[in-house]
């Protein structure tokens, strides 16, 4: 399906081709999302609910409404990003979507153990792919193949972790920093 996420009715349409089509939801993967290079204070009222909607309150919603399709032992994904430890400050509105997303996720996680059901959250550090340049800089030339991140994710799946960043190291970032954001300019 190939739909607009910023459209909450669309919700009801997954919701509905999922009863349809699948007796049982294993793998639910959440990586719709989308980023503006522009300052806060730059960005307009669309544009910030719209963002918000893709990258924090659909994910949320897609697994309340898909979670009773879901059989113990089954799996959500939740795409955040490694920069969350960081002030993206090219990338503000963003940032803050996503570690909303990160915020809930770790708080939903309790909820969805009680159902057996595995979380992961995935911080992906640059990836290779027209973000970028829809958000409105050119191409980026280095960071990871889709290909490569879509390995690690399918390998945290099998193995049931619970947060995993790629590369690896960039999991120093979140031992170091936490929750302080140091800004990245």
């Amino acid at each position: 399906m190939v739909l607009d996420l910023s459209r909450v009715e669309n919700i009801r349409l997954i919701v509905t081709e999922v009863a349809v089509r699948f007796d049982a939801l294993d793998i639910l993967v959440n990586n719709a999302g989308y980023g503006l290079y522009k300052g806060l204070l730059e960005v307009d009222i669309n544009e910030m609910i719209n963002m918000t909607l893709v990258n924090f309150i659909v994910p949320l919603a897609l697994i309340k409404e898909l979670q009773s399709f879901m059989r113990r032992g089954s799996t959500v994904v939740n795409i955040i990003t490694a920069g969350i430890h960081v002030l993206m400050t090219k990338l503000p509105l963003y940032g803050a979507t996503k570690i909303a997303l990160h915020y809930a996720s770790e708080a939903l996680r309790r909820e969805l153990e009680s159902k057996n059901i595995n979380l992961v959250n995935v911080y992906p550090g640059l990836v290779k792919t027209s973000f970028h340049a829809r958000a409105g800089v050119s191409e980026i030339k280095s960071g990871l193949t889709p290909e490569e991140v879509a390995r690690h994710i399918i390998k945290s799946i099998k193995s049931r972790k619970k947060r995993v960043y790629i590369p690896g190291y960039l999991r120093v970032a979140q031992v170091l920093f936490g929750p302080h954001l140091l800004a990245l300019h």
